[in-house]
C-alpha cells in the first residue's frame, strides 16, 4: 500500500478486510473521475520512478558504490 499512497494512485485493503476492499471497490464503481484521477496518477509515478532511463540510472548508481 506504501507505494499506492505516496503516488495516489489506487485503493488498497488489507488481506481479508473484505468490508473495506468492497467499499473500495463501489467507490470506484461510482466514480468515473476517481478511476481517471487515479489512472492519471499511476501513470505520472510510473514514469516519474519506473522508466528504462531511471532504472539504469538507479542500477548505475549502486554499482558505482560498489567499487
Amino acid at each position: 500500500g506504501k507505494i499506492i499512497d505516496e503516488a495516489g494512485a489506487g485503493l488498497w485493503s488489507v488481506g481479508g478486510d473484505h468490508e473495506n476492499l468492497f467499499s473500495n471497490f463501489d467507490r470506484l464503481f461510482q466514480s468515473k473521475a476517481l478511476r481517471l484521477q487515479l489512472g492519471e496518477n499511476g501513470y505520472k509515478y510510473f514514469v516519474n520512478n519506473w522508466t528504462s532511463e531511471l532504472a539504469y540510472q538507479n542500477i548505475m548508481s549502486h554499482l558505482k558504490q560498489l567499487k
